[in-house]
């Protein structure tokens, strides 16, 4: 059985962007999933996710590098939203 898509995100590194490699993949695996830019700070990031994620709860976050610090950190301040935590060298 497929996950949910809708509730799939992918959060990308510190120099990357939605157009990476790692996200197009994501997106051709799971059609629907967020795969979203972030830009500016660790906290301006932050502040960016939290809006995504605030209407549902079991989210699978995955994180690669600092994308794996913001879902790491999100996970542990939001448990009730995050169903999986997927760290994909996290920084």
């Amino acid at each position: 059985m497929l996950p949910d898509t809708n509730r799939l995100i992918y959060l990308h590194g510190l120099e990357s962007d939605s157009n990476s490699g790692k996200a197009r993949q994501f997106r051709e695996w799971f059609p629907g999933m967020l795969t979203p830019d972030f830009k500016g700070s660790f906290d301006e990031r932050m502040s960016q996710l939290h809006p995504i994620l605030a209407d549902k709860n079991d989210w699978t976050l995955i994180g690669s590098s600092f994308g794996g610090l913001m879902a790491a950190i999100f996970t542990c301040e939001h448990p009730a939203q995050a169903r999986k935590l997927v760290l994909l060298a996290p920084a």
